[in-house]
């Protein structure tokens, strides 16, 4: 009791997080309850040997039939643990990623005019991540996933640049960290950073294909469509947050090479 009940705009999906922020019951429809339960064993082991992997953990899965209606539901981590003062969905894409700030919603890519500033080691710690996690993706066959950032206000206190907050679910030590938010205008914002890989149940079907070939032919031509095939999603994604995340020393770094990526 004295969780909150939320409605996402684009999916329809319902919200409920627990009364301590640790957890978030979400309904899904039944194409992404069969995903999860496909790559549930895939994930199991991929967590044994990525512990510090951003994609949020799965603890649950239901389908409560009433009335002939049958309704999926899943209980997840909270990527967003602690109130955050901004919120961007980024997906590595132009397609619909503008958002209307003054509505107070969820921004996306468009809105996301910063580049986000961590010191050598961490940069690199987190661009494996997202190389690794993005690669285990592709891998079950799945696109359209998001980093969803959370930004807040830095607490100024003196503390490592990395904190595990993860409330004894289990969780990434990079799940929220120190780091600074740099404008384009080059003034920085001393911020703290939530992150989390959402949304990954998205398979490539004859539906999504379809829609992909309509719109590289239509808004292709002046846009990055969202809907590429698991390899090019997971490919861009990582490219992305490669201009997005930077080192705030001037050391020089190499991308983390993967199948079909070079080195930087």
């Amino acid at each position: 009791s004295g969780g909150k009940v939320e409605v996402s705009g684009k999916s329809g999906s319902i919200f409920l997080r627990s009364h301590d922020g640790e957890l978030v019951l979400k309904t899904i429809e039944e194409h992404e309850f069969e995903v999860l339960n496909s790559m549930l064993p895939h994930m199991m082991l991929y967590f044994e040997q990525n512990q510090d992997s951003l994609l949020s953990r799965f603890f649950g899965a239901y389908a409560l039939t009433v009335g002939g209606q049958t309704l999926r539901i899943i209980c997840m981590s909270n990527v967003l643990k602690r109130p955050a003062e901004r919120i961007y969905d980024l997906k590595g894409t132009t397609e619909d990623r503008w958002v209307d700030p003054k509505k107070g919603g969820v921004l996306k890519d468009k809105n996301f005019t910063y580049t986000m500033l961590f010191d050598f080691d961490l940069r690199k710690d987190i661009l494996q991540v997202i190389c690794d996690d993005s690669d285990f993706l592709d891998s079950v066959g799945v696109m359209d996933y998001s980093l969803l950032v959370g930004v807040s206000p830095s607490k100024g206190t003196k503390k490592a640049p990395r904190e595990v907050i993860n409330g004894g679910y289990g969780g990434s030590s990079l799940s929220c960290l120190e780091g600074s938010l740099r404008k384009l205008d080059g003034e920085v914002e001393e911020v703290e950073l939530q992150l989390g890989i959402i949304d990954f149940l998205q398979c490539w079907t004859p539906k999504k294909i379809a829609a992909h070939w309509f719109k590289k032919s239509t808004i292709g031509c002046f846009h990055e469509i969202d809907t590429e095939p698991p390899a090019k999603y997971r490919q861009r994604f990582y490219k992305y947050f490669l201009t997005k995340i930077e080192a705030t020393t001037g050391r020089p770094i190499r991308s983390i090479s993967f199948e079909g990526l070079g080195e930087r």
